[in-house]
């Protein structure tokens, strides 16, 4: 099975680079980006899109990047 894996409580540099070697592939916590009303993630979309012309629509980088989560 190919699922993604997403580790919650990355609070520290340390965290992220512990989940990296584990092999998570997503992060998220306030090491990666502080907690935000879900308005304020829906307004940055499209430009996090603009941003990234090549991953428009068809990828979850601009998505996870409004909603806190990066890949690690």
């Amino acid at each position: 099975m190919s699922i993604a894996t997403v580790a919650e409580y990355v609070e520290t540099e340390e965290i992220r680079a512990l989940v990296a070697t584990l092999g998570v592939d997503y992060g998220q916590g306030y090491a990666i980006g502080k907690p935000r009303p879900s308005s304020m993630c829906l307004r940055e979309l499209p430009r996090l899109v603009a941003a990234e012309p090549s991953n428009a629509l068809g990828s979850e980088i601009p998505f996870e990047r409004a909603a806190g989560c990066e890949h690690l």
